[in-house]
């Protein structure tokens, strides 16, 4: 006799076991399981495990609202089950409250940062990571949330162009090349930039266990001298444009200057080719190495010493980038001459300099809004034409 199967319950897996199975390999269970201890009357579920279910939700939902998760599980028991490798798993450990209990943890900043630092030491056993390059990099994230004072919500520079909202500051840093996060950062919206590099760059050495020589790259924020004068301290190296504050149109017309006598044999400029998927070879860059010796104070462990360096600094040129700017600046001081010759070509409901004074400041005027004071040279002189005309009665 054929027994009556009473239901058969189906589940979606999707992408669930992959995901799950990573965070495992990751050590997220354990590592979570340790730092967070729970709570003696804490039943079901542990810590680790909500973590890693909560986790995988969102990767594979692409949401990260509470309220979900719960409906989320019950649907994928089964699922998780065999995942998991566990004997029971309930959808009340789940609920709004218990995940808002784990948030709270997170929110401790110390407890945070020994977990982030447990877990890159973890990926970076288990992956074999090639431990080279780093990248630092800072962005703003907005929200609708109430700014208050105190809070994390803050009003400030907004890169989303949205000042009306208030924002957080995060500060993120990355292993090359795969993307991989190292270390996040986050704080109140109002803050600059640059004051957050430095510390991005200590809880990076203490998550990889003080591992020296690394290179740092980043943009040109991160080229303030107290942070380059950081990491050489720490005999690590460091890849950045810098800005006008630290080499200004002086500076780079001394090295210029500098390159032209040099002798003919090194005067030689480098050039960086790259090759498409065609096989064909294009200039993307030429240039020329200095170097420049740099010296500060620096503290380690309680004591102050002198840290000495020499910086290379590359003066590169874009072709295209130049070739771009010569076009911009031919259509500049195309209009600069034609709006010149306007000034003098008698046009009837016009007015025009009646001074050679009025004419000269006409000229600087134009000169300016068209950024041409350089590349332009106009001599003013002054003419007078006698005309003679015919004479009328009482004329």
């Amino acid at each position: 006799m054929i027994e009556q199967i009473d239901a058969i319950e189906n589940e979606r897996v999707d992408d669930i076991p992959l995901l799950l199975a990573v965070i495992k390999q990751m050590g997220i269970i354990d590592i979570f399981n340790e730092q967070f201890r729970q709570h003696r009357n804490w039943e079901g579920l542990a810590v680790g495990y909500i973590i890693a279910v909560w986790l995988a939700y969102i990767l594979s939902e692409g949401d990260h609202r509470k309220s979900y998760l719960q409906e989320w599980v019950a649907e994928r028991e089964h699922t998780l089950l065999y995942s998991l490798d566990i004997d029971e798993i309930n959808e009340l450990d789940f609920t709004d409250d218990r995940l808002a209990i784990i948030l709270n943890k997170f929110s401790d900043d110390e407890t945070w940062q020994k977990s982030e630092c447990e877990v890159n030491k973890r990926i970076m056993r288990v992956y074999d990571l090639n431990l080279e390059i780093a990248r630092i990099d800072t962005t703003t994230a907005s929200s609708y949330g109430q700014v208050t004072e105190g809070g994390l919500l803050q009003f400030g520079h907004s890169k989303d162009r949205r000042p009306d909202l208030g924002q957080v500051k995060i500060a993120s840093v990355t292993l090359d090349p795969l993307g991989i996060p190292l270390v996040t950062i986050t704080v109140s919206g109002e803050q600059a930039d640059d004051v957050l590099y430095i510390p991005a760059i200590e809880e990076t050495r203490k998550s990889l266990g003080g591992k020296k020589g690394l290179l740092y790259v980043g943009d040109a924020k991160m080229g303030a001298f107290a942070i380059r004068s950081d990491l050489a301290s720490h005999e690590e190296h460091y890849l950045m444009p810098l800005s006008e504050v630290q080499v200004n149109a002086d500076m780079m017309a001394k090295y210029l200057d500098a390159f032209d006598v040099r002798p003919e044999g090194e005067r030689v400029l480098e050039e960086v080719l790259v090759t498409d998927e065609k096989g064909n070879k294009s200039l993307i860059a030429k240039g020329f190495t200095v170097t420049e010796k740099h010296s500060d104070s620096c503290h380690e462990n309680g004591t102050e010493r002198v840290c000495e360096w020499v910086e290379r600094r590359f003066i590169v040129q874009s072709p295209e980038y130049a070739r771009k700017q010569k076009m911009q600046l031919e259509k500049r001081i195309k209009k600069a001459e034609a709006a010149l010759q306007k000034l003098v070509r008698r046009r009837r409901g016009y007015t025009y300099p009646e001074t050679v004074a009025e004419l000269e400041a006409s000229v600087s005027t134009v000169l300016a809004a068209h950024d041409c004071e350089t590349y332009l040279e106009v001599e003013v002189t002054e003419e007078t034409v006698c005309k003679q005309v015919q004479a009328y009665k009482q004329r």
